[in-house]
């Protein structure tokens, strides 16, 4: 099943801009200090938004451990293949 379009569903301005800085075309995975300066929101507001949007976000670490995101849709066009066995990888066997 298709996940749906931010388009549709984020109607907020301000969160609209918040998903066209995660939308970059030169960025894949966006910093706190980026989406806010992009969406022209205060922190606590784009972090509850991406809190409330997880449907259309995921959550990384850059290797020093910085939180960045990118959108699913994104995640998984860009990655493909490789994601998704890492994702298998590190998810725990379900209980018997």
């Amino acid at each position: 099943m298709a996940r749906p379009d931010w388009r549709k569903v984020v109607t907020d301005p301000k969160e609209v801009a918040l998903f066209r800085a995660l939308e970059h075309p030169d960025f894949t995975w966006r910093t706190l200090p980026a989406l806010v300066r992009e969406s022209e929101m205060p922190e606590a507001d784009v972090l509850a938004s991406l809190w409330r949007r997880q449907d259309f976000v995921i959550e990384g670490r850059t290797r020093p451990g910085e939180p960045v995101w990118t959108l699913r849709s994104r995640y998984w066009q860009e990655a493909g293949l490789p994601q998704i066995l890492h994702m298998i990888s590190h998810t725990s066997p379900s209980s018997r």
